[in-house]
């Protein structure tokens, strides 16, 4: 997919904006703008996100965090934002995260069990525009790529797993496969797996650009429309992924919960772990979940 479609996006977004400008209320410690990875805001001075990922404003225009998700998982993290200019209507910030996975940090036994070779070393610079369209709407777009090396091996027990889970009544030993299932039932088990198996080990060198709409229905509630193309690869697997959601927010007090569902259509392409060449593309639910705290 061409680098110029998110400039693109972005030019259109600002050539439909509003004509007007209108005052929006200053972000503060109570009330912060939408700070997330995919937003142009940063927090206050000395406040503090937790949740998902954990984060601290080091000044009004500089976050420093992590992601609690995956440094739980084995993979030690850090990533920092900074708001490069915010004026009127707009903000800009960029940004960047490092991470970093092996066999031996990841605290998984499953992966410990199933890999002989599991490495990543991923940096992600990243930046985002976030414009006011009136005020109860803002429009997020956000561009992010990876950069770096992920590179994995089966031992042959993850082999036998990973075969064994598209080919339930298959014979692993001789490699026959149980053609008495149903086509289709046999495609969604193999399509299934093979989405589970890219998203979390490809998750840390995931490129993407995402639009979000935020609206604002009062002070408490707020709806997110969300979409997202992805690109990932992991040694000769590659996926190309479309998704749209929505979701609503809720907000009480520092407490922030965000609970939505959308719809997911993925690409794959290539050779999958086990050797097993992959030619797959179908549509899948997801959901959009987020819960953290503000102090």
């Amino acid at each position: 997919m061409s680098n110029r479609l998110p400039l693109v996006v972005l030019l259109a977004a600002s050539i439909i904006g509003p004509g007007k400008a209108f005052a929006s209320a200053p972000s503060t410690t109570e009330n912060p703008g939408y700070v997330q990875d995919f937003t142009a805001y940063t927090l206050p001075s000395g406040a503090i996100k937790l949740g998902f990922a954990a984060e601290y404003g080091v000044s009004e225009t500089i976050d420093v965090g992590l992601d609690t998700l995956a440094l739980a998982a084995g993979a030690p993290n850090l990533k920092m934002k900074y708001q490069v200019w915010s004026r009127g209507l707009h903000s800009v910030s960029i940004g960047a995260s490092v991470s970093y996975l092996n066999r031996d940090t990841a605290l998984w036994g499953f992966v410990k069990d199933h890999f002989d070779e599991l490495d990543a070393q991923i940096v992600r610079p990243q930046i985002s525009w976030s414009q006011r369209m009136s005020p109860r709407l803002t429009l997020h777009s956000h561009w992010s790529i990876g950069l770096g090396d992920v590179n994995a091996s089966l031992s042959e027990e993850g082999r036998k797993y990973f075969w064994e889970s598209k080919y339930p009544q298959g014979d692993y030993e001789t490699r026959t496969q149980d053609v008495s299932d149903e086509t289709n039932t046999e495609a969604n088990l193999g399509l299934a797996h093979r989405t589970l198996q890219a998203q979390s080990l490809m998750g840390l060198s995931r490129d993407f650009f995402q639009i979000s709409g935020e609206f604002h229905r009062d002070e408490s509630k707020r709806i997110l429309l969300s979409s997202r193309i992805s690109n990932l690869q992991l040694e000769s697997l590659k996926s190309q992924d479309f998704r749209v959601t929505a979701a609503q927010e809720w907000r009480h007090g520092a407490f922030n919960f965000r609970l939505g569902l959308g719809i997911l259509y993925q690409v794959l392409s290539g050779a999958d772990l086990d050797g097993e060449s992959v030619d797959d593309a179908g549509f899948l639910p997801i959901g959009d979940f987020d819960i953290y705290w503000i102090f």
